[in-house]
């Protein structure tokens, strides 16, 4: 069922868990999509909709610390409440999709690193890129899970 919260900010306006806005108690309020692909709407000041949501449902924990929004399954116009968390630029950088990883060796062989809150940490040598590829992949899931668990 979908859940309606005013905006604390714009109190004639509310949006949905599931990413849509409209005049409170009223139809739809369109959404325009911006060339980047997020989804913005002028009430009469244009904001993005995944900021409208989550500063709605679930304020930001950590300003300090959290200055991005990220959409998890990386559809930028899927701005459902479960897709979108608080992050920064070092989380945002680990949810992209062409990150291999790895970098290949003068001795041929693949070196796995990751870099999470500005620290880098190298996970390994491996003979393949499938095997450097799969230590990152786990090593990326793990950020996330302590991210998650933890609420950092």
């Amino acid at each position: 069922m979908e859940t309606w919260k005013t905006i604390p900010f714009e109190t004639d306006f509310e949006v949905s868990d599931l990413g849509r806005v409209r005049y409170k108690n009223s139809s739809w309020y369109p959404n325009q999509e911006n060339v980047k692909g997020h989804l913005q709407v002028s009430i009469p000041k244009r904001y993005y909709v995944h900021r409208l949501v989550l500063q709605t449902f679930r304020p930001n924990p950590k300003p300090s610390l959290y200055d991005m929004v990220d959409h998890i399954n990386q559809n930028r116009s899927d701005n459902k409440l479960s897709n979108l968390r608080w992050s920064n630029n070092s989380l945002n950088q680990l949810n992209r999709k062409k990150v291999k990883g790895y970098k290949t060796m003068r001795n041929g062989k693949f070196q796995a690193s990751i870099t999470v809150l500005g620290n880098r940490m190298t996970l390994g040598t491996f003979a393949t890129k499938e095997e450097a590829r799969n230590a990152y992949v786990q090593a990326r899931q793990r950020a996330f899970e302590i991210y998650d668990e933890y609420n950092i």
